[in-house]
């Protein structure tokens, strides 16, 4: 664990980057590890089978271990890679204007490129910057800088898949994903605002993608982001533990209770 001067708690290794975590110990171990902890320790977004694994044993955590965000993803094996399917859970409307969007775009004269150089991230971190403005994950340089050293690594393992779109030679969209075990994560993205619906070609085109991949499932992360809800995506809370500055004896009631 590492101590955030900025915040003065706690976190995992990893900073921001890690989500859908898993305690790497048995349930029943939980407060022992709770009580181990520094004070003053948060957790973010823990697996919901393993958070309430714990709370099942230990409801006396229910105060310290919530469900605060959502997960979203696409269970492929589920719908027998028939995405057929999963678009007929949209509403017939809804169903339309999509395709019509992505397909009025690709007309358009959209080149779209798969690949892994990572020569364009700089392109995606101006492309956020400018689509998201105060909501991009890149206006902090820390970050910019922890995502840049991810990508290099899934780069070396051989595990990066870059989505790039272009109008005439300029970079208008960009989208960072990665397989790892039969998972395939669409990690992060930006487009250009002066182009309508590169967003949806980009998000259509990776999931037929990692359909193509016979992927067990498609890893859209943690957070709506303003699209999620809209996809009719599968969705499961994540949870946070918050380690309040309790007393030692209030610790040891609660481990016993």
């Amino acid at each position: 664990m590492w101590l955030s001067r900025e915040s003065g708690r706690y976190f995992f290794f990893g900073g921001d980057l890690p989500e859908n975590r898993v305690f790497w110990f048995s349930a029943e171990m939980f407060p022992d590890f709770f009580q181990l902890m520094p004070r003053r320790t948060v957790l973010y977004d823990i697996n919901k089978d393993s958070a309430e694994g714990i709370l099942r044993l230990y409801p006396q955590y229910t105060e310290h271990l919530k469900p605060s965000e959502k997960r979203y993803y696409l269970n492929l094996e589920k719908i027998g890679y028939d995405l057929g399917k999963y678009f007929a859970s949209f509403s017939a409307k809804h169903r339309k204007n999509l395709f019509y969007d992505v397909r009025k775009l690709a007309e358009s004269g959209v080149d779209l490129h798969w690949g892994d150089s990572i020569r364009s991230l700089d392109d995606m971190f101006r492309l956020s910057k400018e689509r998201f403005a105060e909501n991009s994950d890149f206006l902090d340089e820390k970050a910019l800088q922890q995502f840049r050293s991810f990508i290099e690594y899934l780069k070396r393992e051989g595990l990066l898949i870059i989505l790039t779109a272009e109008v005439a030679g300029k970079i208008v969209g960009i989208e960072v994903a990665a397989i790892y075990k039969n998972t395939y994560y669409v990690l992060n993205g930006g487009f250009d605002k002066n182009y309508s619906n590169v967003g949806k070609l980009l998000i259509l085109e990776q999931i037929k993608k990692a359909d193509a991949e016979r992927c067990q499932e498609i890893d859209f992360l943690v957070g709506d982001t303003g699209w999620k809800e809209l996809w009719n995506l599968d969705r499961e809370p994540v949870f946070t533990l918050d380690k309040e500055d309790l007393s030692d004896e209030a610790l040891r009631l609660l481990a016993n209770l």
